[in-house]
């Protein structure tokens, strides 16, 4: 911890600086000779009958918390006396009062620490429920319970508070918004949350000391059990019963068990997950008990199915059955009515989502549903509609069966993770799925663990929570792992970089190719399914320019060929048959190719003649065929022009420039984002309303920018996200300007955003920020141009995506936006379990 001297050695030193005053100082002027008067305040140089120097101090009457201290005198050199008040004090010397540094706020404890006053100084102390950590540098929170379902996580700290992070759609993070936060928040002032804690698609409760029930968040379906459908931002009391024990939550609805150990279920009951009776029933917004029932001790609730265990230990189950989720031999309809699940009598607890998964109170494991990632862990990907063992001969004490994989905990505190595992939930390091159970580091201290969607997160016994998979809410890290809000370094030599929504490929500058993010596919050209720092691709040194799209990548190199790979089934690679190619593969004998962009499922390319060419998907146009085809199979010339100089393409259309500055686009036009005012798709190349004065230009999911030689920035298609620049139009059907100003000098532009360069250096973005991508460290969407901070030395701009790549000075390249997959390169996804930082408590 950081920390102003304790008080005892104030205290020690106060006496010192006493001593030193009626000794030394007294002494040393004896011993020089001096004369003055006696008596009075004790001149200097004074000596007693005696022959000692008289306490020159002692009719001084200081403060306990004071020293005495030589002052001398400017003109005559002779060292009068003062009292001076000790460090951490302040006033006359004769009263000194204790300075409040936590007050003041001069303290230096660290963000997770709250500062604590003491006389003469303060400690830096961790708050209730947290531990020092790194040598006493900083706290961690201590928890006693976690939830997680699709993206949003909560937990109970040991105090009694309740901390949330990740997606806040419809106030499921429980803070009063629908903002996401990838930082652990506390959700209201509360501190009597007690361990009993579930986490639903977008909706949470939990119980608090004295037995009320409070949930939270989405409510579309009356999954809040408050009588209405109106979402909940903040955590709201369920009831005026204060009897409430278990709980569970699914997709859109939610079970619990009272005192008297009834069952009671609300919200969607579609598909009889309510256990009313009443197949198809519809809402209900209040809770409804479930049988006459009660001997219930375990309930859970799953995507649209529930489970609840008894007294007696048996397992019944009931809803929705098309995975054959609830366990009676068979796949087909849905139940209103609990079922029992066999006829075994130890069933201890369940967990559930489209498959399932309980133990017994042997400790044996068993699953059965949905398998099509493996998450039933018995070595296969095939649906079982009857209870199979897992991992036989093993004991376990926790199981959490979530959406796409499974994970538990074996009775020596290991913890183990089964199922899909492309985004690294399984906590492995490679993204392989995983069809046994597989173990996720080498830690004997796991005490409870819960999946997501994409992420898991568990508790220590030690009370600290951890967190790993895809941080595209957030993992609770006390800052954004994905995405990163405001630019990030990436600290390589980069001469070009190109990329997608979920991967990206560069150039270094020593001629290397190297790709990261998503590597589903094969389009990272390497066998990683998902890597969060570049991987080279290949070995060769001799690449130009690099491009990204949805599912495959192409290349130039430096002698003007150009190479393709990754999915092909629309022919997006330019090469002839359907297959998938895993590594670079050369598209065609060409020599002399200038320019390449890839898009959602097409690519087109220039050649240093001025001609133009595309090939694969060609359904909106997209290929500029002349017609709507399926797809170009083959490198095509787009007519006979050879004025072509620069081709950018994003999801269904394309732009390209000509010599002579004019502006032609084409392809999908639902939102008039070709420019040509109208919304049908072109099959060929259109003129764009730009004029012939164009000087740059971007194409994003659904509109497009240009700059003008006069330095003027104009977009046109949809607006929806604000993303031309226009706060009260919904499309441009012909390019609109944006502002006023003349100093644009380039522009780029994103899937819903947009960023354009000024002649001073600056970077300024606009349009959608729910993922940081307009740089400016929130998420809020805004249609008026936005500074990217202060800089003005910004030479280079690229937005892709959700994100932007950027460069400063010529050489450092920065990064924000979206950063699921790890596709900005940070090297900084929280893919392997790792703590959740606490903040400093909020008063």
């Amino acid at each position: 911890m950081n920390s102003a001297m304790p008080l005892s050695v104030v205290v020690a030193l106060s006496l010192a600086a006493l001593g030193a005053c009626s000794s030394e100082s007294a002494s040393e002027t004896a011993a020089a000779g001096g004369g003055g008067s006696a008596g009075g305040d004790g001149g200097a140089g004074v000596t007693t009958a005696s022959g000692q120097a008289p306490d020159l101090c002692a009719d001084h009457d200081c403060h306990p918390e004071a020293s005495c201290v030589p002052e001398p005198d400017a003109a005559s050199g002779e060292p009068p006396f003062r009292c001076k008040c000790n460090s951490g004090w302040q006033g006359t010397g004769e009263v000194c009062n204790d300075i409040d540094e936590c007050a003041g706020g001069t303290f230096d404890c660290h963000p997770s620490e709250v500062c604590a006053n003491t006389p003469g100084g303060y400690d830096c102390v961790c708050p209730t429920g947290a531990l020092p950590v790194d040598g006493g540098k900083g706290c961690e929170r201590r928890f006693k319970a976690i939830a997680t379902a699709m993206e949003t996580t909560c937990a109970t700290a040991e105090d009694g508070t309740l901390w949330c992070w990740g997606r806040g759609d419809s106030g499921a993070n429980g803070q009063g918004s629908p903002a996401d936060e990838p930082a652990m928040v506390q959700a209201g002032k509360s501190n009597s949350w007690i361990d009993t804690l579930r986490m639903g698609y977008l909706f949470g409760c939990g119980i608090k000391d004295y037995g009320a029930l409070f949930c939270w968040g989405r409510n579309g379906h009356g999954q809040i059990g408050m009588g209405d459908t109106g979402k909940q931002y903040l955590p709201v009391v369920h009831d005026i019963d204060l009897d409430w024990l278990a709980l569970g939550t699914g997709e859109g609805h939610a079970c619990g068990i009272r005192s008297d150990s009834s069952l009671w279920c609300w919200g969607r009951g579609s598909s009889g997950q309510l256990g009313a009776g009443i197949a198809n029933m519809g809402d209900a917004t209040l809770p409804l008990q479930v049988g006459m029932n009660t001997d219930w001790t375990r309930v859970e609730a799953g995507h649209n199915s529930s489970c609840a265990v008894n007294a007696a230990g048996e397992l019944w189950c009931w809803g929705s059955n098309g995975d054959g989720q609830l366990g009676i031999g068979s796949s087909d309809g849905d139940f209103a009515d609990p079922v029992r699940v066999g006829a075994d009598t130890d069933w201890s607890r369940v967990s559930m989502w489209q498959s399932t998964c309980a133990l017994k109170t042997n400790g044996s494991l068993w699953c059965w549903g949905r398998n099509k990632y493996g998450q039933l862990g018995n070595g296969g990907t095939s649906e079982q509609t009857t209870p199979v063992a897992i991992a036989q001969g093993e004991s376990w004490t926790v199981v959490s069966n979530a959406p796409q994989h499974s994970c538990g905990i074996k009775t020596d505190g290991t913890l183990w993770c089964w199922g899909r595992n492309s985004y690294r939930q399984c906590g492995q390091q490679d993204t392989t799925d995983l069809s046994t159970p597989t173990q996720v580091g080498t830690e004997d201290d796991w005490l409870s663990v819960d999946g997501g969607l994409y992420h898991s997160c568990g508790l220590k016994k030690d009370g600290s929570a951890h967190c790993w998979g895809a941080g595209e809410y957030g993992l609770g890290r006390g800052s954004s792992t994905s995405p990163w809000w405001e630019p990030v370094a990436l600290n390589e030599a980069w001469t070009q970089f190109g990329g997608h929504l979920a991967h990206s490929c560069g150039v270094k500058a020593d001629g290397t190719l190297w790709c990261v993010g998503d590597g589903s596919d094969s389009k990272l050209g390497v066998a990683e399914k998902y890597v969060d720092s570049p991987v080279q691709v290949g070995s060769e040194t001799d690449w130009a320019f690099a491009a990204a799209g949805r599912s495959h990548s192409c290349a130039l190199k430096t002698d003007g060929t150009l190479w393709c790979w990754g999915k092909n089934g629309d022919r997006q690679l330019g090469l002839t048959g359907g297959s998938t190619q895993a590594t670079p593969q050369k598209v065609g004998s060409d020599s002399d190719w200038a320019a390449i962009a890839t898009s959602e499922r097409n690519s087109c390319a220039v050649k240093t003649g001025g001609t133009l060419w595309c090939w694969g998907d060609n359904n909106s146009g997209e290929s500029a065929s002349g017609s709507f085809t399926n797809f170009v199979e083959g490198v095509t010339q787009v007519g006979a022009g050879s004025d072509w100089a620069r081709i950018e393409t994003f999801f269904r259309h394309s732009c390209a420039l000509k010599t002579d500055a004019t502006l032609w686009c084409w392809g999908s036009n639902s939102a008039g984002q070709v420019g040509n005012d109208s919304t049908n798709s072109q099959a060929s190349p259109t003129a764009v309303s730009t004029g012939s004065d164009v000087s740059d230009f971007s194409v994003g999911a659904y509109h497009s920018c240009a700059t003008k030689t006069d330095g003027s920035l104009w977009c046109w298609g949809r607006n929806d996200r604000g993303q031309l620049g226009k706060k009260k139009i919904g499309q441009a059907l012909v390019a609109t300007q944006v502002g006023f100003d003349t100093d644009w000098t380039k522009v780029s532009v994103g899937a819903y955003h947009s960023c354009a360069m000024k002649s001073a250096g600056t970077i300024w973005c606009w349009g959608e920020n729910g993922y940081g991508q307009l740089g400016d460290g929130s998420h809020t969407s805004t249609s008026t141009p936005t500074m990217v901070g202060s800089e003005k030395d910004w030479t280079d701009l690229l937005a892709i995506g959700d994100a932007v790549f950027a460069t400063r000075g010529g050489s450092d390249h920065y990064v924000w936006g979206r950063n699921l997959y790890g596709q900005l390169g940070t090297g900084k996804a929280w893919l392997l379990p790792g703590p959740v930082v606490g903040p400093q408590d909020v008063p």
